[in-house]
């Protein structure tokens, strides 16, 4: 991916976020960004920000085939036997693996027991800070885990993405204002300019090759990242495809630590005005080697439709 201008986005990125959750004395830092339904106002991020993949260890000769339409949602740490799984695995995809005709015994046992502990997604931590783009200077800091027993965290069960609702949006007196749930601690006041339904596109309207801008805020995996105020960094990138059968879009060029959560956006560029709209969720990087050199990074953003099946 290649820098660009913030100019052609609206409001100088004032509805995209920077998220910290604290683990073991660090923080990780990600991204994510403001969003409105009716009067409802939503931070909108990478489910895997907020909530860690289902670990099962596999036990002496235990064979846990995958079918292929779940390898994407699995990984195998062959070192220490952890069978790792993405997301919430349903019933019909249990009996799938079950009745695989290679699955042992073992193997069953480790299936019946990752179906069991997927069922409920745990919290990588029990807070975390929100801090809006600047021109604004917002910070809130949400309490995770009451919100998530009041159900004020959604997250989707197969696509990488989750949603906190922070609270609605009401008058004060004659601006508008939002009224925040009391598990959200607003340590910098600021009112929270959030995107619009209206800007969303679904994957069905998304064609490779059109132009996208991934505002982020990737952090060097050597420096220890900072919760410091600053601009998202703006990289320029194109749809290198589409894959509707996960609900993805592959973007090229590689997505960075911290980039995790953002908003990707198409921005039609006219004489008057420039219009734009959102189309995916920055989730992952992958890379696919050619034979021994001139290696493919891309970017891995799950489609919108996920999104608003979370919303509806």
């Amino acid at each position: 991916m290649g820098t660009a201008s913030a100019a052609g986005l609206p409001d100088n990125f004032s509805y995209s976020v920077r998220i910290g959750v604290p683990l073991h004395e660090k923080f990780v830092v990600a991204s994510g960004f403001y969003l409105q339904k009716g009067t409802s106002v939503y931070v909108v991020t990478a489910r895997h920000v907020l909530f860690g993949p289902t670990q099962v260890q596999l036990g002496e000769g235990a064979s846990v085939p995958i079918p292929r339409h779940l390898a994407y949602r699995f990984r195998l740490d062959k070192k220490s036997r952890l069978l790792i799984f993405d997301g919430v695995l349903s019933v019909q995809e249990r009996d799938d693996m079950l009745m695989h005709p290679s699955m042992n015994d073992g193997g069953r046992v480790v299936v019946q027991v990752l179906y069991e502990k997927s069922q409920k997604l745990r919290l990588r931590a029990h807070t975390a800070n929100v801090i809006t783009c600047e021109p604004g200077t917002g910070e809130f800091e949400l309490g995770l885990t009451r919100m998530l027993i009041k159900d004020l965290i959604k997250y989707h069960p197969v696509r990488d993405v989750a949603v906190m609702k922070l609270g609605t949006v009401a008058m004060c007196g004659a601006a508008p204002c939002t009224n925040f749930v009391e598990e959200v601690r607003v340590k910098k006041t600021e009112r929270v300019n959030a995107l619009d339904l209206g800007r969303m596109k679904l994957i069905d309207a998304v064609a490779a090759g059109e132009e996208v801008f991934v505002p982020g805020y990737a952090a060097s995996a050597v420096v220890q990242p900072s919760l410091e105020r600053r601009p998202p960094t703006l990289r320029k990138s194109v749809v290198a495809g589409i894959r509707k059968d996960v609900g993805a879009i592959l973007i090229r060029g590689t997505a960075r630590p911290g980039d995790s959560g953002g908003l990707v956006v198409e921005v039609d560029q006219n004489a008057d005005q420039a219009h734009f709209k959102g189309v995916g969720i920055v989730s992952a990087r992958l890379q696919y080697e050619r034979g021994s050199e001139d290696p493919k990074e891309y970017s891995l953003a799950v489609g919108l439709d996920a999104l608003m099946e979370l919303l509806n």
